[in-house]
């Protein structure tokens, strides 16, 4: 199995795509997707204080990502690249698919899926005909940061700015080279419709952080945004699962699945 579809790379993939749709204000912490490893600086540098400039680009993305968050029905996908010079077998290239209608969530990278249901947890991976069945989680929603609360966390993770727009497509780039998870961030929208259309990561790889060339990088392109709509099959119950007296089978697609549950 590619190591991008493990449970863990899995998982950080997802993330990607949700913070590519969610939450801004997560983003300094993208640091813990790898354990970070203590890492000397060669030289001791201050954390740069960000002007107005940084800060009005800040305040714009940060508006653009809480429009976004507050969309409680949508539907996004495209593709995500994966690579890791380290380890080139490992690249990935594949499909996602993000939906979402309120406090449910569907996900769909290459062939694995996650759904959160109202009453249950669900996870499946066509390449080993697997599905996982847990109960469902609460969803915890995090307040709003304050902007500047937000703008001093990425002061303090020492990203130096810059932004350049073509034709309504902003991009904003976060950079810094001693950064012990993520060197490098680039995030495109529209400024008219504020949908985003890509994202980039160019991730430390901690067994030679400074080798540049060994960076790994996940380029998230949208080829799909809609607002208001979702597909309803993926929230559906007997899409998944039927009843067989007082326990629950794989149904339809995933009928051939072996069953793991903790229900």
């Amino acid at each position: 199995m590619n190591k991008y579809l493990r449970p863990g790379k899995l998982i950080m993939l997802l993330l990607a795509v949700m913070l590519a749709v969610g939450a801004f204000a997560g983003m300094p912490l993208l640091r813990t997707w790898w354990k970070p490893q203590p890492v000397k600086k060669t030289v001791e540098d201050e954390n740069p204080r960000y002007g107005e400039k940084e800060a009005t680009i800040l305040k714009e993305l940060i508006a653009v990502y809480r429009r976004m968050d507050s969309i409680p029905v949508m539907e996004t996908g495209g593709k995500i690249v994966a690579t890791d010079p380290a380890n080139p077998s490992d690249d990935l290239r594949t499909d996602f698919n993000y939906q979402r209608k309120n406090n449910l969530l569907y996900y769909q990278l290459g062939e694995s899926e996650m759904v959160q249901l109202q009453d249950v947890n669900i996870s499946t991976n066509k390449s080993v005909n697997r599905m996982f069945v847990t109960p469902p989680q609460t969803i915890t929603t995090v307040a709003h940061l304050p902007v500047d609360s937000i703008i001093a966390l990425w002061e303090d993770d020492s990203y130096a700015i810059s932004t350049k727009e073509i034709d309504q497509q902003v991009t904003v780039s976060f950079l810094c080279e001693q950064h012990a998870s993520c060197k490098e961030l680039k995030i495109t929208y529209n400024r008219a419709s504020r949908k985003m259309n890509s994202m980039y990561m160019r991730l430390t790889n901690l067994s030679d952080p400074f080798n540049k060339a060994l960076d790994r990088v996940v380029d998230i392109t949208f080829n799909r945004w809609e607002e208001g709509k979702v597909n309803d099959s993926y929230f559906t119950l007997s899409r998944y699962l039927k009843k067989d007296g007082n326990s629950w089978l794989p149904a339809g697609a995933y009928s051939q699945y072996k069953l793991i549950s903790t229900l």
